[in-house]
């Protein structure tokens, strides 16, 4: 009743941002509806990743977080976002949240800075937590894309800091989990290499 009225009036407000007001000529009606159908199936499933590992405070009704980081298993105050490997989202889900959806990718990026401070690093695969299975840092090109945009609910003296990082130091090479160690190579180089 009550709760799926809810979800259904925020999943309304959430995929209402777009309208579809002419799928272009030479469809019949029947595959016009098919192009709006798949279009709006697609926002939707765009829209459920990443995921948000944040409560609210019961004292002040703050967000909060468990931090994957901590071996203590604190919380720690503000969101926590989760759930992406951004090998193929960052050219994708993140260039469309930034024009559909900028408050909500401005959270995401805070999540994404609040793991910064607990593990040093911005994640390039959290699930919750760094890990191993993925090469660069993907994450620099949302932030970076982000901060040119315009996008707002993110510190951006903390998030060029850890972008930063990200491209000119080299991370632990001691079998813990960091995305880092694909970059060893490239900073002794001073570059990438040249196409030929």
């Amino acid at each position: 009743g009550e709760l799926k009225n809810a979800a259904r009036q925020a999943w309304s407000a959430t995929l209402g941002r777009v309208s579809i007001l002419d799928v272009g000529e030479g469809w019949t009606d029947r595959e016009a509806e098919d192009l709006r159908s798949t279009f709006y199936s697609s926002l939707y499933r765009h829209n459920t990743f990443p995921r948000f590992l944040t409560e609210a405070d019961p004292a002040t009704g703050a967000p909060v977080h468990y931090s994957a980081f901590d071996a203590s298993g604190r919380t720690y105050p503000g969101p926590a976002a989760t759930d992406e490997g951004f090998w193929d989202a960052f050219r994708t889900t993140y260039p469309a949240l930034s024009l559909l959806y900028p408050d909500l990718l401005g959270t995401i990026i805070a999540g994404w800075l609040n793991a910064y401070k607990e593990a040093g690093w911005l994640p390039n695969w959290s699930s919750p937590g760094a890990r191993n299975s993925m090469v660069g840092s993907y994450a620099d090109v949302i932030v970076a894309d982000a901060i040119v945009k315009g996008v707002r609910g993110f510190n951006t003296t903390l998030a060029y800091e850890a972008i930063r990082k990200d491209a000119f130091v080299t991370g632990p090479n001691d079998g813990r989990p960091s995305h880092r160690f694909s970059r060893c190579g490239r900073h002794r180089r001073r570059g990438a290499p040249a196409a030929h």
